[in-house]
């Protein structure tokens, strides 16, 4: 999806699944604040690269895959610690992921960084919203 109007409705589309799935999970079952705070983010992330979309390309693919990092940096703040194996797992992924999209012309890196950016800091906000 090369122009930014192709991108729409796929992104509508994915925002509004991971915001049913969370109202789902907040009233109808009672799921984990770790799982609100992962579905929340990612309807949070879709959100923000639909917003920035218009403006500028941003790789959903790098942003999704930069959602386990960010998760696990949210437990290690949050829990007092987490799985380092968890972690760098999801750092390398990540890295692959964004290294597949810049070598095969998808993206630039400043594209690919700010799919790291919004995956993360979004989680990250997600979770704390949550909790305050």
């Amino acid at each position: 999806m090369h122009k930014p109007r192709d991108r729409i409705l796929p992104l509508v589309a994915t925002m509004i699944f991971y915001f049913l799935a969370y109202e789902l999970c907040v009233y109808e079952y009672s799921c984990s604040i770790l799982l609100k705070g992962l579905l929340l983010g990612s309807s949070c992330a879709v959100f923000i690269i639909l917003a920035i979309n218009f403006f500028y390309k941003v790789s959903v693919h790098t942003t999704a895959a930069a959602i386990l990092p960010g998760l696990c940096i949210v437990l290690a703040i949050a829990a007092k610690g987490t799985s380092m194996v968890a972690l760098l797992s999801g750092i390398v992924i990540a890295v692959l992921v964004g290294g597949a999209r810049w070598f095969l012309g998808a993206h630039t890196p400043g594209q690919i960084v700010l799919g790291y950016i919004v995956g993360i800091f979004s989680q990250a906000a997600a979770y704390f919203l949550l909790n305050v």
